[in-house]
């Protein structure tokens, strides 16, 4: 049985592959930029659109099929057979969105995606209910299977390339492409399929018409893609929006930020420029000439000199609300910026501009002729011309006369300082008046000679350019010239001149023939404007040299600060090294103390990096010490080297100075001088600077230690008792809550020895109190001498001693106890030339925390401890205990004051 196809149906499901092959290459373009749970839902969506798509085009077309019988589908299958295209759908999606497809990829996805499509629509034939069932014709369905992976891969490719950035042109032409090909897929699977003749449908046909079901497939299908390519568009033109809005904030944020910088860095550098001019304004006031300080981008002046002023009859706070414009006659704004642009351009090659006329207006109105000359000066981001002017009313009235020529000009330069000249260009021939010879040095009276003797006498170095100047006004290049140059006198000296020069005759063809001028001694000017560039320099180097002493004072002054905060000297050690290295880059140095015996000096701070070791020197084997002051070497080879510089470090110059405090030698700061990145005069200034700073850091160096010093005194007087030298009453409460602080956490206890000189009275009343603070303080001495570094021993009222034992249990302070009572058993003390008898002492030990938790609680122990070996015979050792201490209380309580301690003074 064969079969025929409605065309009509058959263009209708091409449409609509066409529309599912579009939707397609949207919704892959969407899933590659898309990100998070956005990607998921456009996967997901998409897939649904995308497989409907592909099988609303096989429904359509298998609808597109007749044959003699009639035909209906099995709804279950029929539905069951979208499935497969959803999946072929998510597939091709879940591929593109990976962003890499490689050829293994490639092939593998059309292999799957072209097999999905073959089982939709095997699928969706075996929907038909028909008797005999379908057979198929193994070879055609062999092809339609790789027509479906060929129509996959052509879809991958597609998919994949264009995903990125593509035209909807080219994307509707591949959807054309790949349109046709699932089509052609389709069509091919249905030529397969073999009806018997006697075949038969088994369900009843349905009431619709294949036509009306076509259109209500395909309308819907065309609406679910049209929604979902409208919902791509829409995302993609939100999210190019959005990305617009991103890059013009990021840009906006930029030019915020550069523009804060700009600002920033524009205020800095207006305040150096202004220090700068100030300083400036010293050598303007030298100058003879009237000088000219322009703000270019105001056009307004920032200064003038005394001479300016004069020159134009204002005084110097109307001129500095004023601008160039407002006083130069004849021109137009417009053309001073031009004229200054050139200025700055030129400026920025290291030139100066030529000079030129201009005319200035005075106060009163009147106007005269210039001559300036400008000079471009960078100060910072701000752009200052610098402008010379030189009043010349008088040099163009004698110009103007030897313009009028005859003797009425000759007059006139009789009284001025130009020389006239005459050159006829056809002989050669040069006339050069009386002050010409004044000028260089020959005998009196006018002179002839020829051009080329004339420029021998031209410096070398401006005869070319002398030269060049002048064929330009020969060729009418020019109306006039001026050159500047050096001519050399009879007795062989140079001198400056200023030339001015007009062509006054030429033949018919414009050749010229004769040409008049002036030269005037401008030797002067010349000095001055030298002068005027020294300081332009100087100004420079002031402003570096002021910059650098301004990081090194503040550098002294937050050094300064540490070393006032710092409490011991080991605080102000630890901050001298880093500033010391700053202060002096590339340098290497040390700070001494004197050791307590004065003997020797200890180093306790390095300067420079890396940090070396430095050794303990004799005070002789330094000159600085010696003599009192600073000693500097400058050169190692010639200078006397201090015995304390280590052997590598002795062809290095450096300078020894004495940390001095109101006449207190305290120590030394030695520090290297070598290392100088500039050369001639600026490097002597910076050593000589070098050497002042390093003055400047060893008295803030002695001032911080000697603070420390006084503030230890001060401390040790308030802890220390004047006579014995040991600790007082005060400091031993605050030891030993320490100590109980201390063993609370560590679990540990000490031990408290409260000692009393037996029969200390005796001393005061046979020997006087003299001789009893004798005993006091050799009794002091003894504890010291028989007790541990870290033993804390305190003078606890009159006669009676305190030592705490830290980390000490029982039986080790009873030994210490003994070692004590056996060395003053051994004390033979004199006084006055009279040995005052034996001494022997008692003492009570108490432990904590057995005998007490608190202060109080522990000393009461161990004085009931010394009461109980007071009255056991004195000289000897009493532990504190329970029995003791209650001995002790009941003894005093029943005992009259005469018998207490106080009986044994």
């Amino acid at each position: 049985m064969r079969g025929t196809y409605d065309l009509w149906l058959v263009a209708c499901s091409y449409l609509v592959a066409v529309a599912a092959s579009y939707a397609a290459l949207e919704l892959a373009a969407r899933t590659v930029v898309a990100r998070g749970r956005a990607a998921w839902a456009w996967l997901a969506g998409g897939s649904v659109a995308m497989g409907l798509g592909i099988w609303s085009m096989h429904f359509i077309g298998m609808l597109a099929f007749h044959l003699p019988i009639a035909l209906t589908y099995d709804v279950p299958i029929t539905l069951l057979s979208v499935v497969p295209a959803i999946l072929s759908a998510a597939l091709v999606l879940a591929l593109v969105r990976r962003g890499t497809l490689s050829g293994f990829r490639l092939t593998a996805g059309a292999i799957l995606l072209g097999f999905g499509i073959a089982v939709m629509h095997y699928t969706g034939m075996a929907a038909i209910p028909i008797q005999p069932a379908l057979r198929y014709d193994p070879l055609i369905f062999s092809g339609s299977v790789a027509v479906a992976i060929m129509v996959a891969f052509v879809a991958l490719k597609l998919a994949f390339s264009l995903s990125g950035v593509a035209s909807r042109w080219q994307k509707f032409g591949a959807a054309l492409v790949m349109g046709g090909g699932i089509c052609a897929m389709h069509y091919t699977g249905m030529a397969a399929a073999i009806f018997a003749p006697e075949s038969i449908c088994t369900i009843a046909p349905g009431a619709i018409h294949n036509w009306w079901l076509a259109g209500i497939v395909a309308f819907n299908t065309l609406i679910v893609l049209l929604v979902t390519v409208a919902i791509a568009f829409y995302d993609a033109r939100m999210a190019d929006q959005n990305a617009r809005m991103v890059e013009a904030l990021k840009t906006a944020n930029l030019g915020l930020t550069e523009r804060t910088h700009r600002a920033e860095q524009l205020t800095i550098e207006l305040q150096a420029s202004e220090e700068s001019l100030r300083q400036f304004r010293t050598a303007m006031e030298t100058s003879p000439d009237a000088i000219f300080l322009v703000d270019r981008a105001s056009m307004r002046y920032i200064d003038v000199n005394d001479t300016a002023c004069a020159m134009l009859g204002y005084s110097r706070d109307d001129m500095l609300r004023m601008g160039p414009a407002e006083l130069t006659a004849h021109a137009t704004p417009e053309e001073l910026q031009v004229a200054f642009d050139q200025t700055i351009a030129l400026g920025s090659q290291g030139q100066a501009t030529m000079a030129e006329r201009r005319a200035l207006r005075r106060k009163d109105g009147s106007i005269f002729p210039v001559e300036v000359r400008r000079r471009a000066l960078r100060s910072g981001r701000r752009d200052i011309i610098v402008t010379v002017a030189q009043d010349i009313t008088n040099r163009e009235q004698a110009e103007a006369q030897i313009i009028r020529g005859g003797e009425q000009l000759r007059l006139a330069l009789a009284g001025s300082k130009l020389a006239l000249f005459e050159w006829n260009l056809e002989t050669g021939e040069v006339f050069l008046d009386e002050r010409w010879a004044e000028m260089i040095g020959s005998k009196p009276g006018a002179t002839r000679t020829t051009f080329e003797a004339l420029a021998q006498t031209v410096h070398p170095q401006d005869t070319d350019k002398l030269k060049s100047i002048i064929v330009d006004a020969i060729k009418g290049n020019s109306a006039f010239y001026e050159a500047e140059h050096r001519v050399r006198t009879v007795s062989g000296d140079y001198f400056w001149v200023q030339s001015h020069g007009k062509i006054v005759e030429r033949d018919a063809g414009g050749r010229a023939l004769r040409m008049s001028g002036t030269n005037a001694d401008i030797t002067h000017r010349k000095h001055a404007e030298r002068e005027l560039n020294e300081a332009y320099e100087q100004l420079g180097s002031s402003v570096k040299v002021l910059e650098r002493r301004n990081r090194e004072i503040s550098l002294l002054a937050e050094l300064s600060n540490f070393l006032i905060s710092s409490v011991t000297v080991e605080e102000a050690c630890n901050a001298i090294p880093k500033y010391g290295e700053t202060l002096f880059p590339g340098e290497h140095g040390a700070v001494y103390l004197f050791r307590a015996s004065r003997d020797h000096l200890n180093p306790i701070a390095s300067l420079g990096a890396p940090q070396e070791e430095h050794s303990s020197f004799k005070p002789e084997d330094c000159w600085a010490l010696r003599r009192g002051r600073p000693h500097v070497v400058t050169d190692p080879q010639k200078d006397v080297i201090c015995g304390h510089v280590a052997p590598h470090r002795r062809d290095k110059a450096y300078e020894c100075v004495p940390l001095v405090v109101q006449s207190d030698l305290l120590g030394l700061m030695w520090v290297t001088l070598a290392h100088q990145e500039s050369s001639g005069g600026e490097a002597d200034n910076r050593t000589r600077s070098k050497q002042q700073l390093a003055v400047t850091l060893s008295e803030q160096i002695a001032l911080a230690l000697s603070n420390i010093r006084l503030r230890e005194n001060l401390r040790q007087q308030t802890i220390r008792d004047s006579l014995t030298g040991l600790y007082n009453r005060r400091f031993l409460e605050e030891s030993l809550n320490r100590e109980m602080a201390r063993c609370k956490r560590n679990g540990k206890g000490f031990g408290v020895l409260m000692m009393d000189v037996d029969h200390f009275k005796r001393f005061n009343d046979s020997f006087g109190h003299d001789a009893g603070d004798a005993v006091l303080q050799k009794v002091a001495q003894t504890l010291q001498e028989n007790t541990r570094e870290g033993d804390i021993v305190c003078r606890y009222g009159g006669e009676e001693f305190i030592v705490v034992l830290p980390d000490t249990d029982q039986e080790g302070a009873a030994t210490r106890a003994r070692r004590i009572l056996a060395a003053a058993r051994d004390l033979h003390v004199t006084h006055n030339g009279k040995t005052l008898g034996s001494i022997t002492a008692s003492i009570g030990l108490a432990m904590y925390p057995h005998n007490g938790e608190t202060v109080k609680a522990i000393v009461q122990s161990a004085d009931k401890a010394l009461y109980e070996a007071k009255g056991a015979g004195r000289d000897r050792l009493a532990v504190a205990s329970a029995e003791v201490i209650q001995k002790s209380s009941s003894v005093r309580k029943s005992a009259a004051p005469k018998t207490a301690r106080g009986g044994d003074q």
